[in-house]
Formats: C-alpha cells, structure tokens, sequence
C-alpha cells in the first residue's frame, strides 16, 4: 500500500463529534492539531491593549490552553514543543501573555493545487530559504555549533562512572542517527539528551543505551529516555550483570569526541 500523495483535510473536522470527543491527544493528534489551528493567511487582532500580528503558518495560544485542549500538563506540552524544534517542525516563542507557534514549511500543509505543484513550491521554497539562512545566519550557525560541542565534551565527564561511556555513546548515537533521513544529529540534540541523562543513575544510562542498540533499532531517542524512566537501579544492574559490554574490545581506548561531532549539523 503506497503512503506516498497529500489528503484535504477540513478545518471543520474540529467541530465533528468524532474529533470533539474529550480525551488525552496522542503526539501525532496534537501535531495535527497545530496545523489545523495555524492561520492560512496573515491576519492582526486585538490581545488586551496590544495589537498582535499573525502571519501565514502561526496561531496564538499559551501552555495552558494546549495543556486544556490536549489533556497534557504544562510540562509536557513545553517538552513536546521543544521536541518539535529541535526536529526543525516548528519555532516557538513565549512571553507573560502569549505563546506564538510557527508551523515550518506550513505552505507543504495547507497550499492548495495537485500534488506535484504543491511538491515544486516546497521545494522552492525551501532553497530561497535555505540560500537565504545561509547567507545571514552562518556564522551564528557555526558559533552554535562550537558551544553545544563544548558542552559535550564536558558532558562526557559526568559519566565517567560507565565502563566504557564513549564508545557506547558513540554507537548509541550511530543508531539514532539512521532515524533520520539526512543521516545526521544537530550537536544541539546530543546535548539535551545527555542532559537528560543525568538525573538517572549510570548502571540505568548504560541499561538503556545498550538496550537500544540492540533491541530497538528504528526507535529515535525518546524511546531511550522511556526506558531510563521505567527501569529501576536495581533491575539495570541485574540485567547488566548478565551481559557482555558493548564495545570491551575497546576498553582502555578514548574516543575522540571531535571525530562523533564530525558531519553533523546543527538545528
């Protein structure tokens, strides 16, 4: 069965008794959903005592709006709109009043005409914009890229505890890598994982990481952060006890870290 070719779907299916149902949105629902509520043409209206304008792709709302549509707390609403980010989906930003959500390449989502002129205005678009970010933004770009690598590397000591860290974080990354269709992981997704990492304990990081390597191929990195969240120290180290280390064919041996930041890209 062929996935390829675009649907129309209608606003007003908001309003069917289907869609309407209370209930906790999936990821992909509220995704959805986003789209549907993003303004097809540029539009000004009135918040409080401050006229805002919306542009083509946007939609005005705040964390507990989201949170009261979707059935989601403030904490997830926010991690899953900093996940739609860094997957480059979306752009966000938020102040006291307001939180203001740009659908990237919204045009791809909603513009009408047949498939292949919908397809050559994509990808028009997408390279006066790329030729565009480009010009201005390079250098910041590279900056970017040298502060999350810096970061990084000094990640890396806080899991000093982990036999053999960065050969497995190296192979762990290699894996998330092929989830993507450039190949490629920003510097900046790295980092926030590793972040993320830190508040469990390192027999449950290492759990996790060799756990993906080898049974879950395909998952991207969320899927890691939920085994971290259902293992217990005590299970990690059980399982463990039972298990070759990957990569003890390299014990001893550093890992340059400048050779697993080599090729990629930034956000």
């Amino acid at each position: 069965m062929s996935k390829q070719g675009f649907i129309k779907l209608y606003r007003q299916v908001q309003d069917h008794w289907i869609y309407d149902e209370k209930r906790k949105f999936s990821k992909f629902e509220a995704w959805v959903d986003m789209i549907m509520q993003a303004n097809h043409q540029d539009n000004k209206f009135v918040l409080g005592n401050e006229l805002v304008e919306v542009k083509k792709g946007q939609f005005i709302t705040s964390i507990r709006k989201l949170g009261e549509r979707w059935d989601w707390s403030n904490t997830k609403i926010t991690n899953f709109l900093d996940l739609l980010k860094s997957d480059g989906m979306i752009d966000y930003k938020k102040d006291t009043k307001k939180t203001v959500v740009t659908i990237v390449n919204y045009g791809l989502y909603h513009d009408n005409g047949n498939e292949k002129t919908t397809r050559q205005r994509h990808d028009n678009d997408t390279t006066t914009t790329q030729k565009h970010t480009n010009k201005n933004v390079k250098n910041d770009k590279n900056e970017k890229n040298k502060d999350y690598t810096s970061k990084i590397k000094d990640l890396l000591s806080g899991f000093s505890s982990i036999n053999n860290f960065n050969e497995l974080n190296k192979r762990y990354w290699d894996v998330i890598r092929e989830t993507r269709t450039t190949k490629k992981i920003s510097p900046s997704v790295i980092c926030k994982n590793m972040e993320l990492w830190k508040k469990y304990d390192g027999s449950v990081i290492e759990y996790a990481l060799k756990t993906h390597i080898e049974a879950h191929v395909g998952k991207r990195e969320e899927y890691t952060i939920g085994i971290m969240r259902r293992t217990t120290k005590e299970e990690a180290e059980d399982y463990l006890s039972k298990k070759i280390n990957i990569g003890t064919h390299n014990k001893g041996n550093k890992m340059n870290w400048d050779s697993v930041i080599e090729g990629l890209e930034d956000d």
